[in-house]
């Protein structure tokens, strides 16, 4: 607090007769408590103000907004005005599984091991996989001597095989037991009927695949070639009952799975079609799906 707000309390004091002339007598608290007081008003009526101003201010920004808001909407067009913006839900439904799946035989839908997997169609990968497709057309090249360029006899063509890579990850035992269905159904598809077993001698069985709608993969008739998975040590597994009642068994927590098929078509298919009929894309969605 300066010295000049301690006299001008002081001389305050001599005028209202608080102090005698010529006593001497001053309370210097007294003064100092005055001196506060002028000074707290002070700044209360300086910050009052600012607000004052900052508040006017802003009412001024807010009324020039609405006047350029206002103008603008005057100049546009009829039916120009911005459409006000709503909430809406959006869901998604209908009868199409996109998913992609490989089917299980009809005479296998009794295991209890492969049970997991008729909940979903038949086995299918929990992600997006990765998925390469393809088509090749071989041709025979006739070369005449002394010639620049040579001459291309067609021979056939085929799809390509099919390669399907996703991952797989398991958290709890539900996924553990799908996880150990699914290595389960690979394992038995890539086998033929051997041993002691019904309809001995007969090769592995012809799967279907379907998946991303009937454009994509619609009841492709495919044989398992080749399939492929990985258990890393760096990460956790979880131990699983399984349903037979035996022991446990330990799945990967997070793995990936890798199938190669193969397109195959019976004679009979093979004889049933026509170029003009899948052009026209009469197969789709049929029982075949021709690739």
């Amino acid at each position: 607090m300066s010295d000049s707000l301690v006299s001008g309390a002081l001389e305050r004091q001599k005028r209202e007769g608080k102090v005698p002339e010529g006593s001497g007598e001053f309370s210097l608290g007294s003064a100092w408590g005055e001196a506060k007081s002028f000074a707290s008003g002070a700044w209360d009526a300086t910050t009052g103000a600012i607000d004052s101003v900052e508040v006017g201010i802003q009412d001024g920004v807010n009324s020039i907004k609405a006047s350029i808001s206002g103008n603008r909407s005057k100049n546009l067009m009829p039916g120009a005005e911005p459409a006000k913006q709503t909430e809406k839900k959006v869901t998604f439904r209908g009868p199409l599984d996109w998913r992609v799946k490989l089917s299980i035989p009809d005479d296998w839908k009794t295991s209890t091991v492969l049970a997991p997997l008729l909940k979903t169609g038949g086995m299918c990968w929990p992600y997006t996989p990765s998925v390469f497709i393809g088509n090749s057309a071989s041709y025979n090249s006739l070369k005449p001597i002394h010639s620049n360029y040579p001459f291309y006899g067609y021979q056939n063509s085929q799809p390509e095989n099919i390669t399907i890579s996703g991952p797989f990850t398991v958290q709890n035992k539900v996924d553990g037991l799908y996880y150990l269905a699914v290595i389960h159904y690979l394992r038995s598809v890539t086998k033929m009927a051997y041993g002691q077993t019904s309809n001995q001698g007969a090769p592995p069985p012809v799967v279907k695949l379907s998946g991303y709608g009937d454009h994509i993969f619609g009841n492709v008739p495919v044989i398992v070639t080749n399939w492929t998975t990985d258990l890393s040590p760096d990460i956790d597994y979880i131990l699983t009952e399984t349903v037979t009642g035996k022991k446990g068994t330990y799945v990967p927590t997070n793995s990936n799975i890798s199938v190669t098929l193969t397109p195959i078509y019976s004679r009979s298919s093979v004889e049933e079609f026509s170029l003009d009929e899948f052009v026209k894309g009469a197969y789709l969605g049929g029982k075949v799906g021709y690739l």
